[in-house]
């Protein structure tokens, strides 16, 4: 999520509190990032296929604030992602799984599992997809100040 404005004002007490209203919202936005990506990831981990519980249990959630919702899995992994995450502008949040073949089972559409799916985070997101856009924009609206 992006924002860009031109401001045109003669005076310059108009763009800080223009610039700390934005801030502010994108402050909300990553609040908001953060809750949803939680609710991405639980409702995920229902749908995640089980043999061993390893990929179930290495699901996480981070934002790019330092926030973590993390279950277990390759923390040093998680750390390096996280990293990235903080280096990218604006609000950011990121939902994965750290085991090594999540991807395989992921995108593995012909393997039957007993348990679970594949597209077992895609379907998460889509099944929540109003809610992470009309939550993110309250909080994000809620989150800037008043001047």
């Amino acid at each position: 999520m992006a924002f860009k404005m031109k401001i045109s004002s003669r005076s310059g007490n108009t763009r800080k509190q223009i610039s700390k209203i934005l801030e502010s919202g994108e402050e909300g936005a990553q609040q908001g990032m953060n809750r949803l990506s939680s609710q991405v990831k639980q409702l995920s981990q229902q749908l995640v296929p089980r043999d061993t519980g390893k990929l179930h249990n290495s699901a996480y959630a981070i934002g790019k604030d330092g926030y973590s919702d993390i279950d277990g899995g390759d923390a040093s992994f998680v750390s390096n992602r996280q990293a990235q995450l903080s280096a990218k502008k604006g609000p950011q949040a990121e939902v994965g799984y750290s085991a090594d073949y999540a991807l395989f089972v992921h995108e593995d559409l012909q393997a039957n599992h007993p348990v679970g799916q594949a597209k077992f985070l895609e379907a998460a997101v889509r099944r929540l997809k109003n809610s992470v856009v009309k939550d993110t924009a309250k909080s994000m609206s809620n989150g800037m100040k008043k001047v």
